[in-house]
Parts: structure tokens; C-alpha cells; sequence
């Protein structure tokens, strides 16, 4: 089988761009990141025996390796026209494929139209595609939300973006949405929260989790040394529930500055993040998910304790197997008690980073999940 996938976070973000091809030779190919799910997708296909290849810009600060590089470091109008460029050279020179993924309705230049006229002409030559739910989209953001307590779309809108209103939430971007969401051959969301938005649609296929290459992920020892060091890393604030967690570590350094040590990162190449979280006892992962993304999947195959989305409602991919992951909520007084709670139960830091890394090799697995990736390809 061979395929193609265009994956992407969010508008001019990230694009994976994969061909499937049983060829042996490929199976021993270097892997040459770990920031990105479809990335780590792409190693569990080598494994298989496909050959894939990763077309992306970089993802601004995080320095994301890519092979196919479509983003550009010029601003302004000269940076749009050669975005666009490189989106009409990508279109016109994929090869044909029998699957193509798209991780997001908008993974091209929108103006004038482009991006929708180069995904219908992609639909066209390609037997099968699928939509894969892994970021922002319209039904996630005029939809999926209003089926949750709280959401992450509220704090993005006013804080990262600035605005009043959440550029998804105009109906041309719902429209479009739709569009493609009817016209494509399955919907795979890879965690709970991007279920929500499709709910009812006919070719939704099963939530399908996000995959880790524990391989290349070290467990390091989880131990206290004076303090109880505890981490945030996030680019986007509003996103991320920052304000939360600011407001946490503000509570629990000034009550009992003897016992934490509270970081902020911020936009951090992903290389020198991965290094700094090697240091730390506890990870906040988000206080606005009820699920993990790969920022806490990281931390958990380290043998981290991580704070995040662990609602039950997320847990049913794992067939209701409880996480080892910490539940918070959008209120620092959560953050601050489930922390204080860690620092209560250090003695056990070891066996609690014990749990977190056999999940994750579990439930999470780059191998099993590339597997399950290539069944629903193939499945009518």
C-alpha cells in the first residue's frame, strides 16, 4: 500500500507527508524527531516496512526537523507568496497514493480560495482519504466545545489570539469543515475532545491514541533532591490553561518555598524542552483537557508525574483503564492540591513513574498504533 499524509496542528503549522511502501530497506531508517504525533506515526511505519517521508515548516520555535521544508522564514507579503508557492509545488508534485491523510481543513494557504481548491484536487486523485482529528478545526471550535464543561477555545480566543471571536467560528469555516468532513472516506480523532465536534457523522472511525516511540524515550530516576520540582512548558498560554498554573506556582512558592521549585517554559526548541524536563519531578501538562497530548506522553514515558486531562470521559479509549495521570481542572486550587499531594507522597515518586512509563509503553506504543492506523486505511 502506499499513501500519503498531510498533517497539521493548526494554519501554516506542521504538515507530515507520507508515502506507504513495503520495502525492507526502509526499515532501519533513522527517526529524526519526537516532538510531533504524526512524526512518531511515521517511525512506526518504518518499522512495518513503509516508507514515509515528513514535508512540514519546522513549527516556528519549535525547530521541528522535516524533511520537505514548505514553511519559510521571510514575513509580510514575500513570506505569503512563497508559502503559497511551496503549497502549489506540493500539490503538484505529490505522487499518487492510495491513501491520503489530512490532519486538519485547513493545511494550505486559505486565500482566495487556495487551500480548499488544492484539497478537492488532492480528493480527486487519491482512492481513499481520511481526516484526522489532532488539532483546532470549525466543529471543533462551534461544536465539539459546547459539549464540554470547560474548554480550551475560551482562553485561546481572548489570550493567545487577542480577539473576541475565534477565527473557527465563522460559518464559511464550518461550511468548509462540513465539506470536508462529508467528502472524505473516515475520521480518525486521536483523543476524546476531537470526537465530540463529529459526533453522528456516519465515517467516523474509532478514537485511535497518539503514539510514542518509548524506544528513544529514556526513564530516568524520579527522585527528590531538597525540593519537589515542578514544570510547565506551553506556547500557547490561553490554550494551555497558563494562567492556572502561574497562579498554582505563585500559591505554592510562596506558602512553602522550601519544599517547590515551580518552572515556566515558554517556546522553547523542542530538543532544549526535552532536555530541561529531564530534570523535574512533576509535569503540568494543561488545565483545560480532559485528555494528554504529547507533551504529557513525553513526560510520563520519562517516568514523570503528570498533571493533566484525565476526565473519565477521556478514559474510554483505554477501555476504561484508570491513568496514572493526575486530573486537574481550570482553577489553581486543583494544580496547588494535587501537587501538595505528590510532595505527601514522594516516597513513591519511583513506583508512580513506574506506572507512567508502563502506560504509555501500553497504551501508546508507536509500533501497535502505526498498526492500527494502516487497518482503518484499509478498511472499507
Amino acid at each position: 500500500m502506499r499513501s500519503i499524509i498531510c498533517s497539521i496542528s493548526s494554519p501554516l503549522s506542521f504538515i507530515l507527508h507520507i508515502f506507504l511502501k513495503r520495502q525492507a530497506e526502509h526499515e532501519n531508517n533513522a527517526f529524526r524527531s519526537l516532538a510531533v504525533s504524526h512524526t512518531t506515526l511515521r517511525d512506526g511505519l518504518y518499522v512495518l516496512g513503509h516508507d514515509a517521508t515528513v514535508v512540514g515548516t519546522g513549527d516556528g520555535t519549535k525547530a521541528i526537523p522535516v524533511d520537505w521544508n514548505i514553511g519559510t522564514a521571510w514575513s509580510g507579503g514575500a513570506g505569503t507568496l512563497a508559502r503559497i508557492a511551496k503549497a502549489l509545488h506540493f500539490a503538484a508534485t505529490a505522487p499518487d497514493a492510495d491513501v491520503l491523510q489530512v490532519i486538519n481543513p485547513n493545511i494550505f494557504p486559505v486565500g482566495w480560495g487556495l487551500n480548499a481548491r488544492l484539497l478537492r484536487r488532492l480528493r480527486r486523485s487519491s482512492p481513499r482519504m481520511f481526516l484526522s482529528g489532532c488539532g483546532d478545526d470549525a466543529l471543533f471550535v462551534q461544536k465539539g466545545i459546547r459539549a464540554m464543561r470547560y474548554n480550551p477555545i475560551d482562553d485561546a480566543t481572548t489570550i493567545d489570539l487577542g480577539l473576541t471571536e475565534h477565527p473557527l467560528s465563522m460559518p464559511d469555516e464550518l461550511a468548509w469543515n462540513e465539506e470536508i468532513a462529508d467528502f472524505v472516506d473516515g475520521y480518525i480523532p486521536v483523543m476524546h475532545e476531537y470526537e465530540l465536534g463529529y459526533a453522528g457523522r456516519s465515517n467516523v472511525r474509532p478514537t485511535i491514541p497518539l503514539p510514542v516511540n518509548v524506544e528513544k524515550i529514556a526513564q530516568l530516576p524520579n527522585r527528590v533532591d531538597g525540593k519537589l520540582v515542578v514544570m510547565h512548558g506551553a506556547g500557547r498560554l490561553g490554550f494551555k490553561g497558563t494562567r492556572h498554573v502561574l497562579e498554582a506556582f505563585r500559591i505554592l512558592e510562596e506558602k512553602r518555598p522550601d519544599r517547590f521549585e515551580c518552572m515556566h517554559l515558554s517556546n522553547l526548541p523542542i530538543a532544549e524542552y526535552l532536555k530541561m524536563m529531564t530534570r523535574v519531578n512533576v509535569v503540568v501538562d494543561q488545565t483545560n483537557g480532559y485528555s494528554c497530548g504529547m507533551n504529557a506522553l513525553f513526560a510520563m514515558a520519562m517516568g514523570k508525574v503528570v498533571l493533566g486531562g484525565a476526565e473519565p470521559e477521556s478514559l474510554s479509549i483505554y477501555d476504561g483503564e484508570r491513568t496514572p495521570v493526575l486530573n486537574i481542572t481550570p482553577d489553581a486550587a486543583s494544580i496547588v492540591s494535587q501537587i501538595e499531594a505528590v510532595w505527601e507522597a514522594q516516597h513513591r515518586l519511583s513506583e508512580m513513574g513506574d506506572e507512567a512509563r508502563a502506560f504509555v509503553e501500553k497504551h501508546h506504543n508507536y509500533r501497535r498504533i502505526a498498526e492500527r492506523y494502516v487497518e482503518e486505511w484499509r478498511r472499507p
